[in-house]
Formats: C-alpha cells, sequence, structure tokens
C-alpha cells in the first residue's frame, strides 16, 4: 500500500454523534492527525490482514509496527503534557 500515492477516490458513510465522538476520542489516541487518517489506517490494516493469509505478510508487519508507533508516539505526548503541567502550575507558585 503506497501511503503518499495521490488520492482521488472517495468512501462516504454515516455515523451516528455517539459513534463519532468514539471515532474522534480513536483519533487523538492513535495519534492520527484526522478522522480520515485513522479510517484509511483502519482500512488498510484489514486489506493487508486478509491478503497476507498465506503470503508473506513482512508489509503487513510493518503496516501494524508503524500504527503501534504511532499510538506509542501518541501516548508518550499526551504522559509527557500531563507531567509538564503540575510541574509548570508548581514553579509558577514559588
Amino acid at each position: 500500500m503506497v501511503a503518499n500515492s495521490k488520492k482521488t477516490k472517495m468512501v462516504s458513510f454515516r455515523l451516528s454523534g455517539e459513534e463519532y465522538r468514539l471515532l474522534q476520542g480513536a483519533c487523538e489516541r492513535s495519534g492520527a492527525r484526522s478522522v480520515s487518517e485513522l479510517a484509511r489506517s483502519a482500512m488498510q490494516r484489514i486489506i493487508l490482514d486478509t491478503g497476507s493469509v498465506g503470503t508473506d505478510s513482512t508489509e503487513a508487519n510493518l503496516r501494524e509496527l508503524q500504527i503501534k508507533l504511532n499510538v506509542l508516539s501518541a501516548e508518550v505526548d499526551r504522559l509527557s503534557r500531563l507531567i509538564r503541567t503540575p510541574t509548570l502550575t508548581a514553579t509558577s507558585g514559588t
């Protein structure tokens, strides 16, 4: 799957308000830049997982590692913000 290829096709579907809220939360947790990026990544993972049965799954493994790295990076960023916020508050009070 070529990540930087020009996107010319569009897929559209409707979600309930709750589904969209959950999707936005997943987007933030995964580190995706947008809901579209998260949906595209999930779609690519489904395609790669389905296509890798009985074949060389190196590309699928690399894609899975990239997804996990994105999730890990987002979590490190989130924890970093949590650590800095109390420190700045405590420092400004002295």
